[in-house]
C-alpha cells in the first residue's frame, strides 16, 4: 500500500478519535486545536497568528473563532494599540477544559506511538519531520502539533 494512503488512513482514524473527546467538551478536533493554543498565548494571539500557525485561509480562522466565542470558550477584544487587529482572550470555561484538551493531546500521541522504544519514537519523529521537508515544509516546528 503507498505510504500516502496509509498516511491517510491513520489521519483519519486520528480525526474521528479526537472528535469524539472533543465532542464532550462541545468542540471539534479543529477547535480543540485551535483552543488549546489560544488558552497558552491568550491576550497574546490574533486572528493571523492562527491563520500562520494553522495554515487555514482567514475564512476558516474567522469561523473557527466566531464558533468558539459563541460557544463561550473565548473573547475577542480590540487591541488597544491597534483597533483593527482583534485580540484573543481564553474564558474560564475555556481554561476550565484546557487541562483535559492537553491530556487528550498527550494521551493520543502516546497511544500512537504505544511498543515503540524511545528510540524508535526518536527515529519516526525523524523521519516523519524528514517526509514534511521533502514535501517542501523546511520549518517543521512551526506548524501545529496536530
Amino acid at each position: 500500500m503507498p505510504v500516502g494512503v496509509l498516511l491517510k488512513i491513520i489521519e483519519k482514524e486520528i480525526c474521528r478519535r479526537l472528535n469524539e473527546i472533543a465532542g464532550q467538551y462541545g468542540l471539534t478536533y479543529a477547535q480543540m486545536h485551535v483552543l488549546h493554543f489560544i488558552c497558552r498565548k491568550s491576550g497574546e494571539v490574533c486572528q493571523r497568528d492562527l491563520e500562520r500557525r494553522f495554515d487555514l485561509t482567514h475564512a476558516t480562522v474567522s469561523g473557527l473563532i466566531d464558533r468558539l466565542e459563541s460557544k463561550g470558550f473565548i473573547e475577542v477584544r480590540a487591541d488597544p494599540a491597534d483597533k483593527r487587529r482583534r485580540v484573543l482572550w481564553s474564558t474560564e470555561k475555556a481554561e476550565d477544559c484546557e487541562g483535559d484538551v492537553h491530556r487528550t493531546i498527550h494521551i493520543s500521541d502516546a497511544q500512537l506511538l504505544h511498543g515503540f522504544t524511545a528510540e524508535e519514537q526518536a527515529q519516526f519523529r525523524s523521519f516523519l519531520e524528514r517526509l514534511l521537508r521533502n514535501l517542501g515544509i523546511e520549518n517543521v516546528t512551526e506548524k501545529p502539533n496536530l
